[in-house]
């Protein structure tokens, strides 16, 4: 789902979820 794991720590999860959807 998430492309890095790295940015997902910096963003939020369920909010990369609406912005990478």
């Amino acid at each position: 789902m998430t492309p890095c794991p790295g940015c997902c720590r910096s963003f939020a999860p369920w909010r990369w979820t609406r912005h990478w959807r």
